[in-house]
């Protein structure tokens, strides 16, 4: 199977402008001729006077802008939709009604059209129809990014189906943009109004489309690209689930990259900034919500141009949301998770691509400007535009470029490929296996179809602004369904394309008739049995061989295992993210479970002692919002080698679901603290019958891990934690704090003093403040604390991750990381006997001897931090490499010898580093000694956090809420 790939995005949005440009280029409905008096018919709603048309060849009906909603006006703006209250005497449906309020904004220069007051459909049906009997009907939901296009007869017409006599066809509008999916996470503004309107409209189908002859017990859904999305996101929603009985994707899934949930309420925020709300930031969601009401809808529409990073990426900037359950809340799960669950109501599915998708993304290989851009940030860029996280960059550019990955005019295609395999091919295959996993396919079959019949028109020339051919593009089927007369030619009779329309026409009349889409009669169901490599799956193409002027429907069951295999492991993280983790990661597909508070203990065979071990219990970092104890991330395996230890790792909750907090009781907050917590008394419960001694635990943490040991020395926090640390009040115990030279080269797209300011402010200065009022109160000989700092320097680095490029900064936030644990997640484990490996044994050996004994002395003449020996600060330990001696020889030395250049913001504290001497040998592991700090630093930061006016810890802060 060629790489399926979703197109809604640029498609629908550049469609619409450039029919906007172009109209009159184009539009040729000669052909609609007022062919009788005006139908009329009376439903439920009201009575409606329409339209007799002449259509292409046979006549139908049209009923033009029928109102299903109230107009969202006015305070109705940004709020679920209302029943249309109905009207006196005829409604007058002989035109078409205004398209809502939208911009194309993947075309420059694009016009605003359309209007608030937009909450219409349209109702066709033929005048000579093939039965008495009510007909089956297709109500079909527009694609274009959920920001463009609309059911206009010029972008949808409905001659081709009405010249079939079997169905009636609906089409409609739903608000588009920040308009119709704008959602601040609470109840302020509920978000899915765009969603909300279409099951408005399907409620309306199924009361009254009896009145126009049809069969409210017989209606088929069906949508392309974003509307693809929201026919799957119906079928996964109780209310929708009932008004429709057939579902018809076209391009696009619920579970397609591009229709990831977002962090809706943190774009709320974003889009109130870019507005200039007032008090955008610390406003509630309700004012927030009162000043966009008030604010004039274009404002909004704009406001949507703010969220793209690089040429009309993302390509769907605003998307459905997870809403809390409320009173006509349309998702409150995410529909990734529904569907691989089998949480859906089984009906029979259609679902097609074309061959050529990803050529929306035509622009930037054809546009000089935008394929150097791109190629100058290629790392950068991919992320977005394939909805990827930034680790998986270079495997997936190697994947389908090989070692050169920039474009440079002959590879096009395979930046069309890749993109078409992510965006639209991997989602339908993952669709279909996770629906046999569930489903009765001999009442609710499913049938897959590529659309690969090409012509000479082409939406390319939209996405592109160039008149080239690109293959079968995103979108290049619908012209074959629906006269598109605002941008295309209607086909000429007899031809090829009309002939290929026929077949298409009639392939979909079968499928809303009677569930069935067989162009082809030795095409196999689509089963469990029959799935492997995959089912078969019907071609729409030209008979190249003989006559292409032939339209003809084959089939096959071809796939790339190997590109599946790829994306599985990008989705899952095949030997990475572990299903079991809290994994919240920003900007990356989400990943995990609520279901998660688990831990892992590990513990050695051969023991060097048969009495019980010390613990060591392990919080991950990850800015509280992702990583877990996944053992790709944190392997046991050098703790393992050292038999002295038990080793245990833990999830606990992450990001809003681990730390939201309402500063009363409604949302007490700090869920991850009290996980970690919780945890603690598993172990101290459970651990001896693993051989631990539960009077023996040391529990360590990295980044936002350490942070919450700190905090949970002095639990319970009801203050802020600055003050109860300041005052003295926590309960002492042996501690060791570390850093790591070079910490800020996390922010390492900004320049090098920068990093330094960073990692002076964010970890070097609050280690001096901890370890200074520490020693205000401790007993050091009973409970001695001592500081480090890890320098040593390697080729693999976190860099890589922060950055989206394989740089050397130094010795990063992190770095130290993979010497105390395996992470082959992320790196691969270091070869023995290296210098790398000499190091890891020092620096677990150093751990293991303060698990056991309380001690962390690498080096033997290590001072004890005392008040006494800190003037003007304590010793601290240099572990580094050694150049003067054997680069095989792991050895620990003093030294007081160190760049001062590099370290002189240290120049007076005496703790332990683990740092890096540019005059010894690099592929020596030492550890020597050095009390230098830059008294001035400390001077000003001091000043910044005392300042009198700054922020004054007497303030009220909500410190009594310390959350």
């Amino acid at each position: 199977m060629k790489p399926y790939f979703c197109v809604l995005i640029l498609c629908g949005c550049s469609i619409f402008a450039t029919a906007q440009q172009n109209f009159s280029a184009h539009v040729d409905d000669s052909f609609r001729k007022p062919f009788s008096s005006a139908p009329e018919v009376c439903a439920a709603s009201g009575c409606i006077r329409g339209k007799s048309e002449s259509g292409r060849k046979k006549p139908y009906d049209a009923f033009y802008g029928i109102p299903y909603a109230e107009p969202p006006i006015g305070k109705l703006r940004l709020e679920n939709p209302v029943p249309h209250s109905g009207w006196s005497g005829y409604w007058d449906a002989s035109y078409a009604r205004d398209n809502c309020y939208q911009q194309n904004f993947h075309v420059s220069g694009a016009p605003i059209s359309g209007s608030e007051d937009c909450l219409y459909l349209n109702v066709y049906r033929p005048i000579a129809r093939k039965s008495n009997k009510k007909l089956p009907v297709l109500v079909y939901i527009h694609g274009g990014s959920y920001c463009a296009y609309s059911s206009d007869p010029g972008y949808f017409g409905p001659e081709y189906f009405m010249e079939n006599g079997e169905v009636i066809l609906v089409t409609l509008n739903y608000r588009l943009g920040l308009i119709g999916f704008l959602c601040s996470g609470d109840e302020a503004v509920k978000g899915n109004f765009g969603l909300k309107d279409q099951q408005m409209a399907l409620k309306w189908v199924s009361t009254n489309i009896e009145y126009f002859g049809g069969d409210a017990s017989s209606v088929t859904l069906a949508g392309q690209s974003v509307g693809a999305a929201s026919v799957h996101l119906h079928m996964m929603n109780s209310v929708s689930q009932a008004l429709f009985h057939r579902a018809m994707l076209l391009s696009g899934t619920a579970i397609s990259s591009w229709n990831y949930l977002i962090d809706s309420a943190s774009q709320f925020r974003q889009v109130a900034k870019n507005m200039e709300l007032r008090k955008w930031e610390t406003a509630s969601t309700y004012d927030l919500a009162y000043q966009f009401k008030k604010r004039a809808a274009l404002d909004l529409v704009l406001a949507v141009s703010t969220l793209f990073i690089f040429a009309a990426t993302p390509p769907v900037p605003v998307r459905p949301c997870i809403e809390g359950d409320w009173e006509g809340a349309f998702l409150t799960e995410d529909p990734r998770k529904v569907w691989a669950e089998g949480r859906f109501v089984q009906k029979p599915i259609g679902i097609g691509v074309t061959t050529d998708e990803a050529t929306f993304f035509s622009s930037i290989p054809t546009n000089r400007t935008l394929r150097d851009a791109y190629n100058a940030n290629i790392y950068g860029i991919v992320p977005g535009l394939l909805e990827i996280h930034p680790r998986y960059a270079t495997k997936v550019l190697d994947f389908y470029f090989g070692d050169k990955h920039e474009l440079d005019g002959t590879n096009s295609k395979t930046f069309y490929e890749m993109g078409t395999d992510r965006l639209f091919y991997y989602p339908v295959i993952k669709l279909v296996n996770q629906y046999l996993s569930y489903a009765n396919v001999q009442k609710n079959p499913i049938f897959i179809y590529e659309f690969s019949f090409e012509t000479t028109q082409s939406f390319v020339k939209y996405y592109s602004g160039q008149d080239i051919n690109l293959g079968v593009s995103h979108s290049d089927d619908l012209f074959y369904l629906f006269t598109m007369t605002t941008l295309f030619p209607i086909f000429e009779v007899d031809t090829p394309e009309s002939r290929m329309s026929d077949i298409y026409v009639r392939s979909m009349v079968n499928f809303i008739a009677r569930g069935e889409f067989k162009a082809w009669r030795t095409f196999r169901p689509c089963t469990q049995q029959t799935s492997t490599p995959f089912c078969d799956y019907q071609i729409f193409d030209r008979y190249m061989e003989s006559d292409p002027d032939q339209a003809i429907v084959s089939v096959s069951n071809e796939i790339n295992l190997e590109m599946v295999k790829l994306w599985d492991e990008v989705d899952y993280g095949v030997n990475a993210i572990s299903l079991r983790n809290c994994d919240d990661s920003e900007n990356e597909k989400l990943s995990g479970s609520e279901d998660c508070l688990y831990l892992n203990v590990y513990r050695p065979i051969a023991r060097k002692s048969n009495k019980k071990l010390p613990v060591l219990v392990y919080i991950h970092g990850g800015s509280y919002c992702s990583y877990s104890s996944d053992p790709g991330y944190f392997g046991p395996e050098y703790f393992m080698d050292n038999s002295e230890v038990i080793l245990v790792t833990l999830n606990y909750r992450l990001g809003l679901i681990g730390f939201l907090c309402s500063g009363d009781e409604a949302v007490k907050g700090n869920f991850g603290l009290k996980d970690q917590q919780m945890a603690l008394k598993w172990v101290s419960t459970n651990i001896e019958y693993f051989g631990g001694d539960a009077s023996s635990v040391t529990l360590a943490g990295q980044s936002v891990g350490a942070s919450s040991i700190n905090l949970h020395m002095m639990n319970p926090v009801s203050q802020d934690p600055r003050k109860i640390w300041a005052e003295g009040r926590f309960v002492q115990k042996p501690i060791v704090i570390g850093i790591t030279s070079d910490e800020a080269t996390y922010a390492s797209f900004i320049t090098t003093n920068q990093t330094l300011m960073i990692s002076d402010r964010m970890f070097h200065y609050p280690t001096y403040k901890f370890v200074k009022q520490y020693l205000n109160y401790a007993n050091v000989q009973k409970n001695p604390i001592f500081i480090y700092e890890f320098s040593f320097e390697t080729t693999q680095s976190f860099v890589k991750y922060y950055s989206g490029q394989d740089i050397n900064l130094g010795v990063s936030h992190s770095d130290d990381l993979f010497y105390l644990f395996t992470m082959t997640t992320l790196f691969p484990i270091f070869e023995v006997d290296t210098p790398e490996s000499r190091m890891s044994d020092i620096y677990v050996r150093s751990m293991v001897n303060f698990i056991a004994r309380g001690e962390f002395k690498a080096w033997r003449t290590f001072r004890p931090c005392t008040q006494e020996t800190s003037t003007p600060f304590c010793d601290y330990q240099v572990f580094d490499r050694y150049t003067e001696l054997d680069p095989d020889q792991a050895i620990v030395s003093v030294s007081n010898e160190i760049n001062f250049e590099m370290v002189k913001f240290w120049d007076k504290i005496d703790y332990g580093v683990i740092n890096r001497s540019t005059k010894l040998d690099p592929n020596q592991a030492i550890v020597s000694i050095s009390y230098q700090i830059n008294m001035d630093m400390v001077k000003l930061w001091d000043k910044v956090d005392y300042a009198v006016n700054a922020i004054s810890m007497r303030a009220s802060s909500g410190a009594d809420t310390y959350c």
